[in-house]
């Protein structure tokens, strides 16, 4: 059983319906004779339902094109990280035993 103390803890997971079961028995009881713990649970189920219906909105149009005018930005700033990207992509880059970069062209040629 859920000593009172802790029944004061279990109000946010009572709200969300997270208790265990064996405990959930003793959080009702405490909630039926301690009206600032039912005051609580109540906010937190009201949040709860804000959040949710915050979370399922889409994003509005201005904050979308403003999120997505950002992005070239980002790409311009990684533009020096392409030479790796293109030795990657291609095959041309692997590495040795020792985890040092090599060329993977035809034997003796290229670095290490």
């Amino acid at each position: 059983m859920v000593r009172a103390q802790a029944a004061h803890h279990a109000t946010g997971a009572y709200a969300l319906d997270a208790v265990p079961d064996d405990e959930l028995p003793s959080v009702k009881a405490h909630l039926t004779q301690c009206p600032d713990c039912a005051r609580e649970v109540a906010e937190f189920r009201e949040t709860a339902a804000r959040l949710a219906v915050a979370a399922a909105e889409p994003l509005r149009a201005p904050l979308r094109r403003q999120i997505l005018d950002s992005l070239p930005d980002l790409d311009r700033r990684h533009r020096g990280h392409s030479a790796w990207r293109r030795l990657l992509a291609t095959g041309r880059f692997r590495l040795s035993a020792a985890g040092r970069p090599r060329s993977a062209g035809p034997e003796g040629e290229g670095p290490g």
